[in-house]
Parts: structure tokens; C-alpha cells; sequence
């Protein structure tokens, strides 16, 4: 389902991209199969993730709004307060930074737009490599599902 979510997303950002350079009467200038490629791959690795934590957040709370509402609150404010305030003050923080999921996805779409590109969404700023982002991201996923089966088993499954 993620996998169709982000290829969905991917198809409507093209026609849109189309229609807006159609109206301007720019010409279109495509990403290779390389580029479409990295991008599917770190946007279904970046969904997986987020998806991971919901599952294992919502098989531990046995619940379905509490754990949307913990994933909002630690996205939308606690990596917040900690890349925006804590870490440009703290150097624990600035080091701790590197290790947090959201600063890690953000820095991957960071990467994957390329060198030259203007970031301006916020939460996407290349704070650590693509290299780096990816491979914590990875572990975030493995250790999300691990631990969701593990529950699963020991607490779920007779």
C-alpha cells in the first residue's frame, strides 16, 4: 500500500508539474530513470519508516488515536524543539540531532533533490549525507518491525 501511496504521489506531482509548465510555456525537463528510480526508493523507505513506528506505536497502545497523536506530537514538536532550539544551543543536541528519524528523512529528500536545489519546505535540509540518512532510516525500519513482532509474539499470538 505504501509502495502504490508514493507511486501515486509521483504521478499526480508529474501531471501537475506538467499543467504548470504547460500554462507558462516552459518546457518540461524530466528526471532520468536513474533519478525517478532513487527517488521512489527513498520515498517508499521514508514511508515505510513513519509507517513502521505507527504500526509498532499502535500494537503497543492498542489503539489507533493515541499513536497518531504521539507520531504528530513527535514530529511536529519534539524534533522540532530539538533540531530548531535545542541543538543550534547545545552541542549534545547539534550530535543527538543526526540520530532522530525526521531529521534523517529530511535530509534525505535533501539529498536526493540534488545539490543545487532550493529547500524550502520545512523539515528538509540536508543536516547530515543521503548516505547516512538512508542507512538510519533502514535501521529505524528493522527496529520499528522487530519490535512490533516481537510484541506480537510475546504478547499477542497464543
Amino acid at each position: 500500500m505504501l509502495a502504490a501511496t508514493v507511486l501515486l504521489s509521483f504521478l499526480l506531482t508529474a501531471l501537475v508539474s506538467w499543467a504548470i509548465a504547460a500554462g507558462a510555456s516552459a518546457t518540461v525537463d524530466w528526471p532520468g530513470a536513474g533519478q525517478l528510480l532513487r527517488g521512489f526508493g527513498g520515498g517508499l523507505l521514508i514511508a515505510a519508516t513513519w509507517g513502521a513506528l505507527g504500526v509498532l506505536l499502535g500494537t503497543a497502545l492498542r489503539s489507533t488515536a493515541l499513536p497518531i497523536g504521539l507520531g504528530l506530537v513527535w514530529v511536529l514538536a519534539i524534533e522540532n524543539l530539538v533540531v530548531n532550539v535545542a541543538a543550534p544551543l547545545l552541542g549534545a543536541f547539534d550530535a543527538a540531532q543526526a540520530a532522530l528519524p525526521g531529521v534523517n528523512a529530511g535530509s534525505l529528500v535533501a539529498a536526493l533533490a540534488g545539490d543545487h536545489a532550493e529547500l524550502r519546505t520545512p523539515g528538509v535540509a540536508a543536516i547530515v549525507d543521503g548516505g547516512q540518512a538512508a542507512w538510519v532510516l533502514a535501521g529505524f525500519l528493522v527496529v520499528f518491525t522487530a519490535l512490533t513482532g516481537l510484541l506480537l509474539t510475546r504478547r499477542d499470538v497464543t
